[in-house]
């Protein structure tokens, strides 16, 4: 019998671990209440049925083909067309079964699961991608990764930047202000969308020759908070004339003493920096995260969050 995911995560569990005690608990401030809470990470920056693939008519499928032809890059545009062929799975098989008149409840069950699981088992794929970042301990550790192992790093981050609740409600809210029927039409498309521009930006980072990488090293008695928007632009702030956001700086806590943050610069010979912080630069860095948060934040500490409260 085929298993159907419920519960869908938008920020990878292996990666909030770094945060949580050896029973994966965590310490996490909730924002709609104020309330500090010690939830299983399998309770945390979820939701059911997140991902689920929503039917498509067929002008909306021939829109998504000329978006992916027009949009992403040639060298990511047949994988681009390949997620969305699959995307249109489930429908063409409920078609088909459809026109020959075939009934049978484990046919449609495991349609259904196909409908639910798909895209959260895509982003287990990707998730697969970032296990070395998430190991980098040092300056050394990121300077020897190859550009493969970059590559793969980008494109992870760049998932764990789009496919949050915080980046859809956004997104969504941003279509919404044009039309109402863009609106629904982005939510609707969220999962294939968001992976879209995922794949697109981990790319064009990934040969930008202006990119550089900043360890931050805290041994502060102040350490990092994550956030269910675990990447965040940290001059997103800045923006132009239509609201937009003017530069992009990805700041991305990767345990509570380690943090990367990724910039442009084409004056600085290196690379690769690190960092060391004092107690107000961290600080500074967790408002941030807390400013670009959704519902939660998180630490490996209670003490640490009660002084936000």
């Amino acid at each position: 019998m085929s298993i159907i995911k419920k519960r869908q995560h938008y920020v990878w569990r292996s990666y909030l671990r770094s945060w949580a005690d050896k029973k994966d608990h965590i310490w996490a401030l909730k924002k709609d209440d104020n309330k500090i809470l010690n939830p299983e990470l399998m309770g945390v920056a979820q939701e059911k049925y997140f991902y689920r693939v929503h039917e498509l008519t067929e002008q909306e499928i021939d829109f998504m083909r000329r978006f992916i032809n027009e949009k992403t890059p040639v060298v990511v545009r047949d994988f681009c067309l390949d997620l969305l062929e699959n995307y249109i799975v489930p429908v063409k098989l409920k078609s088909f079964f459809t026109s020959k008149g075939i009934v049978d409840k484990d046919i449609e069950e495991k349609v259904r699961c196909v409908e639910i699981n798909m895209f959260e088992d895509i982003h287990c794929l990707f998730e697969k991608f970032g296990e070395k970042i998430l190991q980098c301990k040092s300056i050394k550790d990121l300077q020897s990764m190859g550009d493969e192992d970059w590559y793969a790093a980008l494109i992870f981050m760049m998932f764990q930047y789009m496919r949050t609740k915080n980046m859809r409600t956004s997104i969504v809210s941003g279509f919404k202000k044009d039309s109402v029927q863009w609106g629904i039409l982005a939510d609707k498309l969220w999962p294939l969308m968001s992976s879209i521009q995922a794949i697109t930006m981990g790319r064009n980072l990934s040969i930008d020759p202006t990119i550089k990488f900043k360890l931050l090293d805290n041994k502060t008695i102040n350490h990092f908070l994550a956030a269910d928007q675990p990447i965040i632009n940290y001059v997103g702030d800045i923006s132009d004339d239509e609201g937009y956001a003017k530069e992009l700086e990805l700041y991305y806590p990767i345990s509570p003493q380690i943090a990367l943050y990724i910039y442009f610069n084409t004056k600085q010979a290196k690379k690769f920096v690190v960092e060391s912080l004092d107690e107000e630069q961290v600080e500074q860095y967790n408002r941030k995260m807390i400013e670009n948060s959704h519902m939660w934040i998180f630490s490996d500490t209670q003490e640490q969050l009660d002084s936000y409260l």
